[in-house]
């Protein structure tokens, strides 16, 4: 063998876990193209450089060609090799093919208030607790509705749980925590939206990596027992009760995430990893 011979070798340009979520794809009955599988891994590679893989237990960027695809989550837990938690695909209920595009202006996972249309993660939060956790949502264009929630799942009033997405009119979205709320006014909210908690009534909401509130309303406490919450968190409404569901939203999203809690430096690498990603895609807000 020529002693040049590997470096004519082609450098691969992809990473593992983006090639395990085209397999899970292909295996959905769906498809990936060698742009978007680039994207991925562009993605995964930007996460890992950011050290903050391990805070990140599911994220679905809702790409891929056709439905199929857009149900496959890129992560499924803090690593590829250990714990994986959730369905393998989120659960699909009265989405249709029309309402998801890949790439483009009109590109993400549209919702419809009126058709129930949402996603179960199979992700619950008794599996975080309400001092070590983050949401966020993607938002190519955001609800028009007021109180439509882009992610979550909660007990009731003053117990346990959480959502992310409009407030009571649709110039502020809040980080709902029970009785709590972080509260940013931003008309349209669109965009990377990170809610993040790490302790009690400690915590704050980001939009495109920057803090934008810090203020709570509502109650006292937010360290209620997220351990009485079973039921999954869910995309494009609140799952408020196994098979309850309230909030649906109409909003066109670009991905979502959960996992642990993440401080404004680690906010800032994911926001810059994720409008990256949705850049190539051509639909970043």
């Amino acid at each position: 063998m020529p002693m040049n011979s590997r470096l004519l070798r082609p450098v691969s340009t992809t990473h593992p876990e983006a090639q395990v979520w085209r397999n899970a794809v292909i295996a959905n009955g769906g498809s990936v193209s060698a742009s978007t599988l680039k994207a991925v891994a562009d993605f995964c590679k930007a996460i890992d450089a950011a050290g903050i893989r391990d805070k990140l237990y599911r994220v679905n960027l809702f790409a891929g060609t056709g439905l199929n695809a857009c149900l496959v989550p890129l992560y499924r837990g803090p690593s590829r090799t250990g714990t994986q938690y959730g369905n393998t695909t989120d659960t699909n209920t009265n989405f249709v093919s029309g309402d998801y595009v890949e790439t483009g202006a009109s590109g993400g996972l549209k919702g419809l208030r009126t058709s129930t249309k949402r996603l179960d993660t199979g992700l619950a939060p008794a599996e975080f607790s309400g001092h070590n956790f983050h949401a966020s949502s993607y938002e190519c264009a955001t609800s028009d509705t007021s109180y439509d929630t882009s992610i979550g799942a909660w007990r009731g009033a003053n117990t346990a749980g959480f959502s992310l997405g409009l407030a009571d009119n649709t110039g502020l979205y809040d980080l709902s925590l029970i009785s709590n709320a972080i509260r940013v006014t931003a008309s349209p909210p669109d965009g990377h939206i990170i809610g993040t908690q790490t302790g009690n009534r400690a915590g704050a909401i980001f939009r495109n990596g920057v803090s934008v509130s810090t203020s709570y309303v509502g109650g006292a406490n937010t360290g209620s027992d997220w351990s009485l919450v079973t039921w999954a968190i869910a995309i494009f409404v609140a799952q408020s009760g196994a098979g309850s569901f309230s909030e649906y939203s109409s909003a066109r999203l670009g991905g979502y995430s959960v996992g642990l809690s993440l401080n404004g430096t680690q906010v800032a690498a994911f926001y810059t990893a994720m409008q990256a990603f949705q850049t190539a895609l051509t639909r970043n807000v």
